[in-house]
């Protein structure tokens, strides 16, 4: 697959098996606080950016993938382990990358907290964003 456009972000993997174009605007940028995100991650809170998935193109190794629960699969790189994304099927057509994996994570700063029930007590992120108790997306 390739895709054009003026808007595109970049980035891969630690180890650098796999890169990765995501082009046109996000869907969105949230912190997710859920316990599955977290034990996915080995991070207290997982900064996501969500694209259309069809935006999405990989170059070199495709990442691993994995069913976590009953609608979500989860990918990871299979040379380094590194958490990639998430796609859940109750939101169709959409993919979620972890936002530490882009080349310039600067401009895909969350404006959003979904989870934020399964928050860990110790972690305070006073930014005033949005805080929603389950998903901030319907499903």
């Amino acid at each position: 697959m390739s895709l054009s456009g003026e808007n595109a972000a970049t980035g891969r993997c630690l180890c650098g098996s796999f890169h990765f174009v995501a082009h046109g605007e996000p869907l969105t940028c949230v912190y997710c606080h859920c316990v599955d995100c977290r034990i996915s991650s080995g991070a207290p809170v997982s900064a996501l950016v969500g694209y259309d998935a069809e935006k999405v193109e990989y170059t070199g190794d495709e990442p691993k993938k994995y069913q976590s629960s009953e609608t979500v699969t989860r990918a990871f790189c299979g040379t380094c382990g590194g958490t990639v994304s998430y796609e859940d099927e109750l939101l169709p057509g959409e993919i979620y990358l972890h936002a530490g994996l882009f080349d310039e994570p600067d401009r895909l700063a969350p404006t959003v907290h979904s989870w934020h029930s399964q928050a860990v007590s110790w972690l305070s992120i006073d930014d005033g964003l949005p805080r929603h108790e389950k998903s901030s997306k319907p499903r």
